[in-house]
């Protein structure tokens, strides 16, 4: 009893509902060994049970714990202790441990068992039924990189060809030369572009001199990786001049931002909401608001191009039929639309909305495509054009029309008349703009605010920020996170809180 931690803690101390006290006594639903039993070689030296630190990683993340600190709560919190079934003098596994256990759920691909049995469990117990309606939407997760300038990226990618190469007799001379210089911006005054673009095309060369240099050794792996991510950053921000180069205007298609994170991208939420990492594309079940999916995907990728994979391994793995997906704007385009209707899913997500500058827009035209005909707000009809194959693709109105016609200010500022243009799936378009207007698409649609508050949990057990290096690494946070969301869903359904009393008047 000396040794006991409930002796200790005394009764009633952990709440039924916390993850302490889940984790103690139902762990076993979402942590099992025989789940991660492949992790390990038969006849292997004893090791902390798979289930016992799946735990410890659910509770990093509850209480946004680093390994050094997990080390130290499993030493020391009696919570910890309690609920991973620790005597008071047992230590608990060591973030060396830790780190080794995370690697081998990456190299078996097992990270997302967790959430998988977090969900079997919900379907055990009727939470979720066998037709599953899901709501999706996305979060930016900050990449653990750091962002690098222009000078910055291509010193530290040349410097990292270097050292992929400080072990080969040919070019380790030269490898050992360049991480011999100082690894600093060089002394240039930044205000004077004649010296900023000097330095710049300096690096540069230095960069295309090294990559030429150690052509020979682009069929060793580490040198072909470090080779490659070189002449990325050394050619992605930069254009040609008469004196070098200089910095191109504008961000480059797919740029890389970190050469600490080479897959971290520049990404937005908003027009202006940027970050620079990932996104995370989560999805619940509706009427449980379950986690679903948690999948992470590149800080520029559209949301939805992975969704039909998503819904395809939620059904798989759960044995249900996913039927509907609602979601906002960036999950109605048309190819997410085709991926998850060819199996007959039905998406609820606004298209769309034309937008022309403040002026009318293609709404405000009374459009017939079977007749071919387009009247505008002024009841004047333009006339159609078609591309060689004889599609319409336009209406034109004449100059004569638009010049005399009392509604041109709100119309066009074009001397050629007003032109309408068609859209390849122009009457789809039609037809779900005519959907979304319907009240029992509205009232179905009230329904999207519940994925936001899910998100916003994930959030605060840290999956705004990666902690971790690589899309991989991240991908294994957020099937983690999503698994604690739903582990403490299932307590508040299991122990739900008493009504608050109300006074007598």
């Amino acid at each position: 009893m000396v040794f006991d931690v409930e002796s200790w803690l005394g009764e009633g101390a952990i709440p039924e509902d916390s993850v302490y006290w889940l984790l103690a006594h139902d762990g076993g639903h979402v942590a099992r060994d025989e789940d991660y039993a492949g992790l390990y070689q038969a006849g292997g030296r004893a090791s902390w049970p798979p289930s016992l630190m799946v735990k410890v990683l659910l509770l990093q993340l509850a209480d946004r714990a680093s390994d050094a600190e997990a080390e130290a709560r499993c030493r020391f919190d009696l919570r910890w202790k309690y609920a991973l079934g620790l005597g008071l003098v047992d230590k608990g596994p060591d973030a060396t441990t830790l780190c080794t256990f995370r690697a081998r759920l990456l190299r078996h691909e097992a990270g997302r068992k967790a959430l998988v049995a977090s969900l079997m469990w919900a379907k055990e117990r009727q939470w979720i039924k066998g037709e599953v309606q899901e709501i999706v939407d996305s979060l930016a997760t900050e990449g653990a990189g750091a962002q690098q300038d222009t000078f910055t990226l291509i010193r530290r990618a040349l410097r990292g060809l270097a050292r992929s190469l400080r072990g080969h007799a040919i070019h380790g001379g030269w490898a050992q030369s360049v991480l011999a210089e100082p690894d600093q911006k060089p002394e240039v005054a930044w205000n004077d572009a004649a010296a900023k673009n000097g330095a710049l095309t300096e690096l540069v060369a230095a960069a295309d001199a090294a990559l030429q240099r150690t052509a020979d050794m682009a069929q060793d792996p580490e040198v072909h990786k470090a080779r490659e991510l070189l002449a990325r950053v050394s050619g992605q921000d930069v254009e040609p001049t008469a004196a070098g180069v200089q910095i191109r205007q504008g961000v480059a298609k797919d740029r890389i931002c970190s050469v600490t994170d080479p897959e971290m991208r520049h990404g937005h939420k908003s027009s202006t909401g940027t970050f620079n990492g990932y996104k995370t594309d989560v999805g619940i079940d509706q009427q449980s608001e379950f986690i679903t999916h948690a999948t992470a995907i590149a800080g520029n990728a559209a949301d939805g191009d992975q969704l039909a994979e998503d819904v395809r391994r939620v059904e798989e793995d759960l044995q249900v039929r996913v039927e509907r997906v609602m979601g906002d704007t960036a999950y109605g385009r048309p190819q997410v639309r085709d991926a998850l209707e060819t199996n007959t899913c039905q998406v609820i997500a606004p298209v769309q909305a034309p937008t022309n500058r403040g002026l009318f827009t293609k709404d405000n035209f009374a459009i017939d495509l079977e007749l071919q005909r387009c009247l505008c707000p002024a009841d004047k009809q333009g006339r159609p054009k078609f591309d060689g194959k004889g599609v319409l693709i336009a209406f034109q109105f004449a100059p004569k029309q638009c010049a005399t016609c009392p509604l041109r200010a709100q119309c066009t500022t074009s001397r050629k008349g007003r032109l309408v243009t068609i859209r390849p799936d122009e009457a789809r378009h039609q037809e779900l703009r005519a959907q979304q207007a319907t009240p029992q698409w509205q009232q179905d649609y009230r329904q999207r605010p519940r994925v936001e508050r899910k998100i916003a949990e994930c959030k605060r057990h840290g999956l705004g920020q990666a902690r971790y290096l690589g899309l991989a690494k991240l991908q294994l946070q957020a099937w983690l996170t999503a698994a604690l969301v739903n582990f403490k869903r299932i307590g508040r359904l299991l122990h739900p809180k008493p009504a608050p009393a109300i006074a007598n008047a």
